[in-house]
């Protein structure tokens, strides 16, 4: 029982998924065999042909399972061979029809999904397009459809059909270390990081820049307020707090936020006595 192989026929199929609680049916040998053939001719409606006999355990199980497989609106038939990835589906369809899979299948199913990964590959199933006679679909019309595993297995898929499309598995390998950065990518996305105008405020920030801008183009604070600074930033020569109490009386009705929103808003427009004193500091060294 193998995920990876390419296909699997009918009645093996059927075996590997409904049967294989049975530990004398899982190798390959005569118990094997007889099960397979009996299965084969109840589907082909020609059990009475046999005369081999069956534990009535497996009969009990032909006989449920067989109806069920008849009403499959995939028409299945013994000559039928799919890859075990649309097996899987169709077993899990005839489980909701009251023919539940084998926990044994189950058990080597998982064991598959826990070998991906752990292996750090994510499994795929992948829809393309067969022949259909002489005639090959064009790939731009009809291009391969990818499905994560368990959404092919348990959605609903518009149209499916089994027939007409090769299904297949295949793996892209995960990058642990690339999920984290796309992890905090998405993050960062979700929640911005706040720039300093945003952080005081725009309106906050535009009022105390067009009052520190007045008030030094108009000389409103004499030799205290004269020019900017490299980085754009007008020049104070006292505290942030100094310019704040000067402001607020020079432009009255202005400026009446937090002291502490202020004061933010300040340094972002005005370098004050601290940036004075830094230069004086570069300028002796």
């Amino acid at each position: 029982m193998k995920f990876n192989d390419s296909a699997w026929p009918c009645c093996d199929a059927l075996v590997h998924m409904f049967f294989t609680d049975c530990p004398e049916i899982r190798p390959k040998g005569a118990a094997r065999t007889r099960l397979h053939n009996y299965l084969q001719c109840a589907l082909d409606s020609t059990e009475s042909r046999l005369r081999i006999p069956l534990p009535e355990e497996q009969l009990k199980l032909i006989r449920k399972l067989v109806p069920c497989v008849r009403k499959h609106p995939a028409q299945l038939s013994s000559d039928l061979q799919l890859p075990p990835i649309a097996w899987m589906k169709i077993g899990i369809q005839l489980g909701a029809m009251g023919m539940p899979l084998s926990d044994y299948f189950l058990e080597r199913y998982l064991k598959w999904r826990t070998l991906n990964h752990q292996a750090e590959r994510l499994a795929l199933v992948v829809q393309r397009q067969r022949r259909s006679g002489d005639f090959v679909q064009s790939a731009v019309e009809h291009p391969d459809v990818a499905y994560a595993l368990d959404v092919f297995l348990l959605a609903d898929i518009p149209n499916y059909n089994q027939s007409p499309h090769n299904w297949k598995v295949r793996y892209r390998p995960i990058d642990l270390h690339e999920r984290a950065v796309e992890s905090t990518r998405r993050q960062n996305r979700g929640s911005p990081k706040k720039t300093p105008v945003d952080q005081v405020g725009k309106g906050v920030f535009e009022e105390t820049q067009q009052c520190i801008k007045n008030a030094a183009e108009q000389r409103l604070i004499a030799k205290e307020l004269l020019r900017k600074s490299p980085d754009g930033r007008f020049v104070f020569s006292g505290t942030r707090q100094e310019l704040l109490v000067k402001l607020r009386r020079k432009f009255p009705g202005k400026l009446q936020g937090s002291d502490r929103v202020q004061l933010q808003a300040i340094s972002l427009v005005a370098a004050c006595g601290r940036y004075r004193r830094a230069r004086a500091v570069n300028a002796a060294s």
